[in-house]
C-alpha cells in the first residue's frame, strides 16, 4: 500500500480504525504515506488492536496531536484480550505535538492498557518525537511509550535504533 493520506479529527486513527480481538492484520507494505490526527489512538496500521498485526512494514509519517500514538498502533486498551505484533518494522516518524495533559508517544505502540500481549520480532528504526508547551507529562519510548500497571507485555527479540527526541517550546 503506498501512498495512503489521512488527516482526520476523529479516534482511531490509521490504515484501521480498530482490529478487533479476532481480527488479523498481515503480511503488507505501507509506504509513503502520512498520517495526520487531532484526537488520540493513532497508528499508521491501526489506532488500537485488540488482535494480531504481523509481517507489517510501515514507513509512514505520522503528526499527532493524538492522546496515543505508535508507529504501528497508537493503543492496546483495557480489556481482557491478547493483542499480538509480529515481525513488524517502522521506519518513519511518529510526531506528538500535543500540549495539553499527557502526552504518550512510542515508536511500535503509544500505550499497552491492559490484557496480556505479545511483541515479538520488531524494529523500531523511526524517529520518535513529542513536541509541546505544556503537557503535564511527556512518555516517549522507542518501542512504547507507557506499559501500564494493570498490563502484562512480553517483549521478544525486539529492539529501537530509532532517535527518541523531546522538543520543548514548539508545538509544530
Amino acid at each position: 500500500i503506498k501512498g495512503l493520506y489521512l488527516n482526520t479529527s476523529s479516534r482511531y486513527a490509521g490504515l484501521f480504525g480498530q482490529i478487533q480481538t479476532s481480527g488479523v492484520v498481515k503480511n503488507f507494505y505501507l509506504t509513503d504515506s502520512l498520517i495526520q490526527s487531532t484526537s488520540s489512538d493513532v497508528g499508521s496500521v491501526a489506532g488500537v488492536s485488540y488482535g494480531t498485526v504481523d509481517t507489517v512494514y510501515s514507513n509512514a509519517t505520522i503528526i499527532a496531536q493524538a492522546y496515543r500514538s505508535g508507529g504501528i498502533v497508537g493503543h492496546v486498551p483495557w480489556h481482557n484480550t491478547t493483542a499480538y505484533i509480529n515481525n513488524c518494522w517502522f521506519d518513519g516518524s511518529v510526531t506528538s505535538t500535543r500540549s495539553v495533559a499527557d502526552n504518550i508517544i512510542g515508536g511500535l505502540v503509544g500505550r499497552v492498557r491492559g490484557g496480556t500481549n505479545e511483541i515479538t520480532n520488531c524494529l523500531n528504526s523511526g524517529n520518535v518525537t513529542a513536541k509541546n508547551t505544556s503537557a503535564s507529562a511527556v512518555y516517549t519510548g522507542g518501542l512504547i511509550g507507557v506499559i501500564e500497571s494493570s498490563a502484562t507485555l512480553e517483549l521478544k527479540t525486539s529492539l529501537n535504533i530509532g532517535m527518541i527526541g523531546f522538543k520543548e517550546g514548539s508545538s509544530s
